[in-house]
Parts: C-alpha cells; structure tokens; sequence
C-alpha cells in the first residue's frame, strides 16, 4: 500500500489546479463562441480573439493560426515553445510537490534532564530492593580462612605437626572494606556514565548464615535464576539495569534513565561498561555419526543406534608437533584460538591412543608417539551409546572425550569393543582442560592468569540422507561436528546510542539502542587503566577485585594495573557455575557472576547445567525448533559456532546481575547539579524532500535561464524592446486590422491603443463571409469623428505592397 505523505497530498491538489486551470477558460470559449454573432464591434472582436486564441482549442481544432505553411521557421520554433514551455509548468507543478515528505529528525541539541524509568517486565518485578546489602566476601588459604585485602579480621593459625588450629581473635567479617571500594571506585568518580566493579550487583539478593562469619549473623549472598530468555531474539534490548546484545554478545550496566519533558523522542549517546564474552573454537575434524531407531514402546533421544565416531582427518591428517600459546601476555593477548587448537589436538591425541590408532611416548617399550598410524580418511569406530547424552541436540562439556568409555575396569562393560591399550583415563583427558585454559585454582590470583573456559562443543546434527533435515525419522542418518572451544572475559567501554520513542511510554518500551561500538581513542595515552588486587592467594581462596583507576592510585601499593581499551578478568575455570535457586558464596558480582556464568555452560554433564534437561529454558534446541535450526546453522562452522557460546552467556548473564549506575550517578540518587551532563538530540517533524521529484522544476529552471538569456540578449542588440513589442500587438490586433482596412480614415496600425479605441471600438464589423461595415450597428451608434494624425496614405503603404497585397 502506497503511502500518503503530504507531498502526495499536495501533488494531487496541484494536478487538480491544472485541470481547472484548463477546462474553465476552454468550456468558457464554447460560451462566448455561442454568444458572439457576425456582426460585433471590433472591441467585441478583439476580446474574443484575445480569449479564445488563449485557450486550447486553436490547437484542438488546427485552426489558422497554429498552423505553419508559409509562415517564418524561427516565429514557428518559437510559437511551439509556448505552449511546451506551458506543458513543463503544468508537470512542474504536480511533480515537484510530490518529492515533499515528513519525517521525525533531530531539532538541534540542549543539555538533557533525565529521570529514571522503571522496568516493567519480569526483570524489573524480579530485581531486589537495592541499597540494603553489603558487598561481601570470604578468603582463605587452602581450607582455612584468611583475611581478605585491607580487611580488618585477624587470624591465627598454629599447628603441631598433626592438627592445625585457627583461632578468630575478633571474629571474622565478610564486609569488604571501604579503601578497597574507593580504589576500585576510583576511575569513574567524576561525572561520568561509565560503571566500575562495585556498581554490578546480583539481580536477586539473600542472605545466610555461615560458621564463624559476621559474628553468627546472616550474610549477603546473590541467588540465580533465569528470569526470561531472548535467545532468538537477535537484537539488542534493555532490561532492568542492563543493556543486552543479543547480536555480538555481552551485557552493559545502566541504571536507565529517561530524558524529562520531551513530547515525541530523543536521542543521544553514553559511555558504559560492558563485559563480554569472547570465544574461538576449532574443528577437531571428529564426528559422530548416528541413525535413527524408534520403537514402539519408546520414542526418546536414547532411541539410537549405531553409533560410531568417524575419522574426517582428525587422525590421518594430525600434525605431530606440539601446539604452544603466548601464556605470560595472556593480558594482553589471550590467544584463544591457539588454546582450542592446543585442547583439540590433546583431545585428538587421547582418542587415537584410546583407539590405538597411535601410540604414546613409553619408557617401557620405548616406543616414540605417532610412530605408527592405524586410520584413514573416513574410518569409523564403533562407540557405546551414553543413554545420559542426548546427541540428537546441542551438547557442551568440560570433559574432553567424553563420547568414550572411561570408566575404571571395574565398572566397565566387560564386552567392551576398544580395550584401550595405553589405559586412557579420564584424568588423562581433564589435564586437557587445564592446559588450554593456562591457570588452575592453585595459580595465584594476579592480572596475567585471566579466565578462560575450555571444553567441547557438540553441534546440533546435520541429516545427511535425503530428507527433511528437521525431523528425525526413522532409520534416518545423521552427522555431528566436535569443536574444541577456548572462551575468555573481557571489560571493555563502549560507546551506546539511545533513542527514545516518547509516544510509548509502558515501561522501557520506549528507550532504544541504535547501534553499539567499542570507544575510540585518539592515541593509547587515552586508554583507560585497569587495575586489580595482588593479595597473594590463589585463584581458588579469593574473589579478586578489578576496576577502572584513578592516576593517584595506579601506583599503589599491592595493585597490578594494564593500561589498554580492554581488561580481561582473572579467574579459572574449575570452579562451580551458577545453579538455579542457589545462593552464591558471597556478594560480589562483579568478579564472580561472569565465570560462574561460563562454568555454566560448560559444565553442563551434571544434571543442573544450562543445557541440561533440568533447565527451565531448552538452550539447546532438544525440543525448541527455532532454537534447533538457529544451532544447527551455526554448527559446521567453527567461526560462527563460538557465537553459540557468547549469546548463550549473554541469555543466562542477563537474569544474574543489574547495573546501578546511571546519568544521575550511583543509584541514580545524585542531585541535578551532580548528574552526568548529557547533550540530546529531541526529535520532531520536519518536512524533507527527495529531489529525484525536482527534476522537472530544474528542467524548468534551466529553460527560464535560456530565455531570459535570449531576452536580454535581443535587448542588448536593441532587435526587441518594449517598443517594438507595443507596435507588433498593434499589427496583430484583429479589430485594429478589420477597421485599418475598413475604415481607413479613422483607424490605423501606429496610432495608441487608447487614441484607436475610442476612435474606432464602437465601429461594427461583419464577418459573415467576407469583412465588411456593419451597417446595422453603424446606424444605432452616435457619430464621433477624429481624424488620425498618420495620413491614411502611410497606412497603406506600410500595411500593403505596390501591387496591394500585404507586405510578407
């Protein structure tokens, strides 16, 4: 359907004063053709000369005088472009105001007042009451309990060759300390949209009683679960204290705020802090095959057979040289896709001794690994089916091969079809994880070892028999991909712009983000300094504490700083991930929600991970369709299927965590003299035009600049003037002809109009068939008599030829 915008409007007016403009004066020559007789003054006659030659109908009819025979090219070139030029106006006038069109834009810039806006879905009704908890945490050293940085807690620990013993002089408090906060605090304390560390919180908060902590009282904790899931939803939305990319992945911290007293909208942009997920998966060049086998008794994703693992150069084409990774600058440099190349080429490894496809280094039989090779292109090896696993949708897991049999001896199918020659354990594969992600909880808590989570990803199966590659039919075959996967976290300030729809005001309907991108700086002095806590524990007894840093600070004592767009956050990833409806350690968001978030996915064997069945939303596609073919398009790809892990994060990082900060500062509890000055755009209305609808008025532009050029041209050369113009109307004048001719002694072609009108006007004229006197209307008229001062002998002269025929 065509939209009506005002240009159309007022094109169609336009057309319609172009039709009036042309019938009226052509229906009013019939009138006055009607009303004339053969016999009228010449007054009479040159008035409807005047109308009717002034209208179409000369044309319509091809009467004398548009017709051309013996009549001077350049008068006739010329007596054409008239009505042509006539025509053009009539486009130009219809046409050019079509190009006319409204559209909201932005009415220039003012400093905005904003308010903040609550949301009204389930993220917002979910969200604790913030400003009633304190951020809280417990460090220790190996089992026992240590003081955390700059906490005040002492603690005591003595040992007599057999027991330990810890005491508590004065207790123990979890309560971080306010020096901890103001360092880490530091770098956004001015006026700025940027949120730090201690502007995250838990999106739901508790609190609990643990042993010899806060004095017996209950501790603040952060409790999980999925409030909502947008996994298909591939745009980027806002939620309560959050700003979602569900396009590239991440979340960003914003309290939201609204521009005050604006009636159709605004736009405008913000610095915030986003974390995100970064990913890079590689092809182990494995897969598993499978076929359909439904029975009547059961139809469930056990109902499978044959299932096998199939060589697609993961064995025959293995590279035998170790794989490496720059691990001391994992700060600046994570090398993730090195890390998944290492952890599928150890998977690869393990699996083809398992098999024996190869060997391994043996001091026994002094064997050298790969010194033979039992594979080729496409064999495949016969597996015993997990009836814990379903292959027929997206599968994740921390646990390097485990589509094998690993289980000890003991509990091992004494009919097993592989007897794993070289005792490939389960272990063996878990050293796997450790060695792509570079830094266990042993390693000590400091900005080089970063978090990176490892494990496999199982694509969604592609159908590979003819058929429907949705529906799993009976006897139908299918193929998965195996990727091993290396993802990290990263901090990083980006640039957002908002819009806000003033017309939709449920909740934050209204407020939009129009595009997001990483902040630019002009040279690296501008780059912002991260910083984070030396504490001298290991990753596994602390929740390390990073942020964005004052200069004053950077220096400071037991704080390692990097100065560069993006922080990756420490951490290691053989920790616990979030569980539905359980509460966390303590009450500090923003160094743990991002890695229990991860550990999430991957550790998703258990029974309470993201992708398992338990799971109150199907992440992985086992009975979603959407879902399904939106992983199974990804699944071939090793590029493109590390997005799987970043907006599977995002979906579930989303219902953990809020951002408080806002434009009204921490909490959006700041003073309008203190908030954030922000410059917006308001939007309106304004009338725009799209100029391909100007091109008949630039035509017509182009032809009054060519005859004005002419005009003044002849005016120049003195050929035209208004002199001349006066004396050819004269000559043209059909009453002044009829009375020149007919009555010569009262009229000629060079006496004035006014002198020649009242001489002459009331004189009657028939033209029946030949000119001649009206005698009829001579006699009813009073005389009157002036004698013209050009003698008549002149008249004839310059009107006639010697031989009395008119002059050419």
């Amino acid at each position: 359907m065509i939209e009506v915008t005002i240009g159309y409007v007022a094109g169609f007016i336009a057309a319609a004063v172009v039709v009036a403009q042309i019938w009226c004066p052509t229906i009013m020559a019939l009138v006055i053709a009607g009303l004339l007789r053969d016999t009228e003054t010449v007054a009479t006659w040159n008035i409807a000369s005047r109308v009717l030659q002034r209208t179409w109908w000369p044309t319509i009819l091809a009467s004398d005088s548009v017709l051309t025979h013996g009549a001077r090219f350049k008068i006739t070139l010329i007596s054409w472009a008239v009505p042509s030029i006539a025509v053009l106006i009539a486009i130009t006038s219809i046409v050019t105001p079509l190009g006319l069109y409204e559209q909201m834009d932005t009415l220039g810039t003012r400093v905005g007042s904003f308010a903040y806006i609550k949301d009204l879905s389930s993220f917002g009704s979910a969200t604790s009451q913030r400003g009633v908890h304190d951020f809280s945490r417990i460090c220790s050293w190996v089992y026992v309990l240590a003081p955390c940085p700059y906490s005040e807690n002492r603690v005591m620990v003595t040992s007599n060759g057999t027991n330990i013993t810890v005491e508590l002089p004065y207790g123990y408090s979890s309560r971080v300390s306010p020096i901890v906060r103001e360092i880490f605090s530091s770098g956004t304390t001015n006026l700025t949209t940027i949120s730090n560390f201690f502007d995250i919180e838990w999106r739901q908060l508790t609190t609990t009683p643990m042993l010899h902590i806060d004095n017996g009282t209950e501790v603040p904790v952060g409790l999980y679960r999925q409030l909502e899931s947008h996994i298909m939803d591939s745009t980027i939305t806002v939620v309560e204290g959050l700003v979602v990319d569900g396009i590239a992945g991440g979340v960003g911290f914003r309290n939201h705020t609204i521009p005050k007293n604006i009636e159709r909208g605004a736009s405008w942009s913000e610095d915030l802090l986003f974390i995100e997920p970064i990913a890079s998966c590689v092809n182990t060049n494995l897969t598993l095959d499978f076929e359909i086998l439904l029975n009547k008794s059961s139809i469930s994703f056990s109902s499978i057979t044959n299932l096998r693992l199939t060589d697609r150069g993961g064995f025959v084409d293995m590279n035998k040289t170790y794989p490496s990774y720059d691990r001391d600058n994992a700060q600046s440099n994570p090398d993730l896709r090195a890390r998944a190349y290492r952890a599928a080429w150890l998977n690869n490894a393990l699996t083809m001794q398992y098999f024996n496809v190869t060997t391994n280094n043996s001091r026994t039989t002094g064997q050298r690994a790969f010194s033979y090779l039992d594979s080729k292109l496409g064999k495949e090896f016969v597996l015993e089916q997990n009836y814990d696993t379903d292959y027929r949708a997206l599968g994740f897991s921390s646990n390097f091969g485990n589509y094998l049999d690993l289980r000890d001896s003991y509990y091992k199918d004494k009919g097993a079809k592989w007897l794993n020659p070289f005792n490939v354990t389960s272990r063996d594969f878990g050293i796997v994880r450790l060695l792509c992600s570079g830094a266990g909880g042993a390693d000590f808590a400091n900005i080089s070892n970063i978090y990176v989570g490892c494990g496999m990803v199982r694509g969604v199966p592609q159908r590979v028999d003819s058929g429907d590659g949705t529906i799993f039919d009976n006897h139908s075959k299918w193929s998965s991909s195996i990727h091993a996967c290396a993802a990290a976290l990263t901090a990083v300030v980006k640039t957002v712009n908002f819009s806000f729809d003033g017309t939709r005001t449920d909740g934050l309907d209204g407020l939009i983000i129009t595009s997001i991108t990483n902040k630019s700086y002009d040279n690296p002095d501008e780059f912002p300094v991260w910083g984070m806590e030396d504490s001298g524990l290991t990753l596994a007894d602390i929740s390390p504490v990073w942020g964005l840093l004052s200069p004053e600070y950077a220096l400071g004592p037991n704080i390692s700083t990097v100065k560069q767009p993006a922080f990756h956050l420490p951490g290691y990833s053989l920790g616990s991930g979030l569980r539905l409806d359980a509460v966390t350690g303590g009450n500090l968001p923003g160094s743990n929600f991002p890695l229990k978030a991860m550990n999430a996915l991957f550790d998703s064997d258990s029974d309470e991970g993201v992708f398992s069945s338990s799971w109150p939303f199907d992440l992985r596609g086992a009975a979603n369709m959407p879902v399904f073919k939106r992983w199974q398009a990804l699944s071939n790809d090793s590029e493109r299927i590390a997005d799987i892990i970043k907006l599977v994060w995002t979906d579930i990082a989303a219902s953990a965590v809020v951002g408080t900060k806002g434009t009204l500062g921490p909490g959006n509890i700041a003073a309008a003299d203190k908030a954030v000055t922000i410059f917006i755009k308001p939007t309106g209305k304004r009338i725009k035009y799209r100029w391909v609808f100007g091109i008949p008025a630039f035509v017509l532009l182009l032809v009054m600049l060519v005859v004005t050029s002419a005009v003044l041209l002849c005016t120049a050369v003195r050929a035209s003037s208004i002199a001349v113009l006066r004396r050819r109307l004269q000559q043209l004048t059909v009453g002044r002809i009829l009375t020149t001719f007919l009555y010569p002694e009262d009229s000629n072609l060079f006496m004035s109009s006014k002198e020649w009108s009242h001489s002459n006007g009331h004189k009657a004229v028939s033209l029946g068939t030949a000119p001649r006197k009206g005698s009829a209307c001579e006699t009813t008229l009073q005389s009157f008599r002036h004698r013209p001062e050009t003698p008549i002998d002149s008249v004839v002269v310059g009107l006639m030829g010697g031989d009395g025929k008119p002059r050419n």
